[in-house]
């Protein structure tokens, strides 16, 4: 790890290392949310016949899921969980969804909260479905680009009862 640092191939901290790749920009959560939007509003379409019979769901903080929180009838009571910072604002303009804000530090992409506080919190929290993306899958499970993130996805995965992906 030293040999990668000092190469500035990956940076450390307490217990980490996290590798450093300078050709992938990261864009805000505006301007991912534009990309593929008609695709994006589509899915959710499809997602929210599945939220029919349901109580309760968790959120994360992609754009294809926040299209799912814009199109949430009004005559449906829900409780949704979340960990985004732009899916709260969403939600708050709803006042017939009881929000539940999954706290933590404001991660990088300044859109979710993310730390090692978040996934205390989730590992305590059950719901009828989680509603999520990732960047890739494999018989092993989901991943993402982030470690916090992917475990906290995870864990409401296992946590929940039916899952979107």
């Amino acid at each position: 790890l030293n040999s990668l640092e000092h190469s500035n191939l990956v940076n450390r901290s307490y217990g980490k290392a996290h590798i450093i790749d300078e050709s992938r920009q990261e864009f805000s959560f505006q301007q991912r949310s534009q990309v593929n939007r008609p695709l994006k509003q589509k899915i959710a379409q499809a997602a929210l016949a599945y939220l029919t019979d349901i109580s309760s769901f968790y959120v994360d903080g992609s754009t294809t899921a926040t299209e799912v929180l814009k199109i949430l009838p009004s005559g449906r009571t829900y409780t949704v969980f979340t960990n985004s910072f732009e899916a709260l604002k969403l939600l708050s303009e709803k006042p017939w969804i009881r929000t539940y804000a999954i706290g933590g530090f404001l991660g990088k992409d300044h859109n979710t909260f993310d730390d090692d506080t978040t996934i205390d919190i989730v590992k305590q929290i059950y719901v009828d479905a989680t509603i999520t993306s990732c960047s890739g899958f494999s018989q092993n499970g989901i991943f993402n680009d982030g470690i916090t993130g992917t475990q906290i996805k995870r864990i409401m995965l296992a946590n929940s009862a039916q899952n979107l992906i």
